[in-house]
């Protein structure tokens, strides 16, 4: 005892200040996930322009392409229709396993 108090409550109080340092890391780590997210969002944006979102197929020599896409996390860029694409996971993205992500492009 220090002082006439119980050990028990500083036990409890480092648990908790332990509880406390963790959630701020991961407070901290999603904070720079988000951060690198919309960054990519801003460079997809700079090299496609605001027709990201739309996937719209177009041509090229003839041949039906699926247009650039950002889906969140990932800036696609424009890929010939019926194929895949794939990328790297990004090492941003909290909780990701290192495995390669891919995306079909399908046209009608």
């Amino acid at each position: 005892m220090l002082a006439g108090r119980s050990t028990k409550g500083l036990k409890v109080n480092s648990t908790c200040r332990q509880k406390m340092d963790q959630n701020m890391h991961l407070i901290e780590m999603k904070r720079i996930e988000d951060l690198a997210i919309q960054k990519n969002y801003e460079d997809c944006l700079k090299k496609y322009g605001q027709n990201i979102r739309s996937n719209e197929p177009f041509k090229i020599s003839g041949k039906i392409m699926c247009g650039p896409f950002f889906d969140e996390l990932f800036c696609w860029q424009p890929q010939l229709a019926n194929s895949t694409a794939s990328e790297p996971c990004p090492s941003y993205v909290i909780g990701f396993v290192k495995v390669r992500r891919s995306l079909t492009y399908e046209h009608d």
